[in-house]
């Protein structure tokens, strides 16, 4: 697992989620946002996108969005909301593959090498799904996520 520097990306049309979720409820999440996509008829055409901005250690809840790359848009949104663009620059990126279990180690990784090199996130921590996410016939080894992270470019 190599971190790489000044990474960027680009995206359009994502079908966004952010809500407060216990860990056990998060594969709900990503069900029903699949079934709001077929539904709608909106075509998903990209992995998922998860990001984490708060954890509340006391009552378990994250503060986590959601996003999924669509084709279409529809006005009935209910609860969600598009992103017309999602751009990030100045990214450290880390790409992982294997178990489920062992993903909190790349994003120590991650974190580690931020604090080691008095670098100053100014995102979450992305995670960019490129296997199907909460899909049942996915094996733990098939497991593959591309870790991406804002850093302030400026030297401070």
């Amino acid at each position: 697992m190599q971190i790489e520097k000044n990474k960027e990306i680009k995206l359009q049309n994502l079908l966004s989620c952010r809500k407060k979720v216990k860990e056990n409820e998060i594969d709900n999440e990503f069900a029903l946002m699949g079934a709001f996509i077929n539904e709608k008829q909106l075509n998903q055409i990209g992995g998922v996108i998860t990001a984490v901005y708060h954890m509340d250690q006391s009552s378990g809840l994250m503060d986590m969005e959601i996003m999924i790359p669509i084709e279409h848009q529809t006005d009935d949104l209910k609860a969600y909301t598009i992103k017309p663009i999602f751009h990030l620059i100045h990214a450290l990126h880390l790409s992982y593959q294997g178990p489920s279990t062992n993903l909190v180690e790349a994003h120590n990784k991650i974190y580690t090498y931020v604090r080691d090199n008095k670098l100053q996130p100014i995102t979450p921590l992305y995670n960019f799904y490129n296997s199907t996410h909460g899909d049942s016939g996915d094996t733990d080894e098939a497991l593959k996520v591309d870790l991406l992270i804002g850093i302030n470019p400026s030297i401070l």
